[in-house]
């Protein structure tokens, strides 16, 4: 994949659409592009995490065991929760069909965000207005 696609899609990204362009960049040199076959359990709930992934084309289950949370796919990331926190995954990720997907690694997203400190409540925002919405979303459900 050409280079300034990258960029475009890492800046489509909400948690990276605040990112001035060179940290887009740096970020983009350093992704790895990944074709997962359908079925394939991309990393299970318990693994460290290590790395994050930005789906660029196919589907994926989140999930818990039998239970689905969701099905991601273009445009979409996952695994970027125990990216930041360095803990270990809380579901499990299985391809639903043939994935195209960038991994970024934590080491290679810290080297930003430690280059660039401000860059941390850029892609913060995002992560905790989703959260928020979540909680929302089960508050309404937990009522019926």
């Amino acid at each position: 994949m050409e280079f300034d696609k990258m960029v475009n899609t890492l800046r489509s990204i909400d948690i990276f659409n605040n990112f001035d362009s060179n940290s887009l960049q740096f970020l983009a040199s350093n992704l790895t592009l990944k074709k997962i076959p359908c079925s394939t359990l991309i990393f299970s709930a318990g693994d460290k995490g290590d790395s994050m992934y930005i789906l660029i084309d196919g589907k994926v289950s989140i999930h818990h065991n039998e239970h689905v949370f969701a099905t991601l796919g273009r445009g979409q990331i996952m695994g970027e929760y125990a990216l930041i926190d360095g803990g270990t995954r809380s579901t499990s990720a299985t391809a639903l069909t043939d994935v195209l997907c960038f991994e970024l690694s934590a080491d290679k997203l810290e080297s930003v965000l430690n280059a660039k400190p401000a860059l941390w409540k850029l892609m913060l925002v995002p992560l905790v207005k989703r959260l928020r919405q979540f909680n929302q979303l089960e508050e309404q459900y937990s009522r019926k």
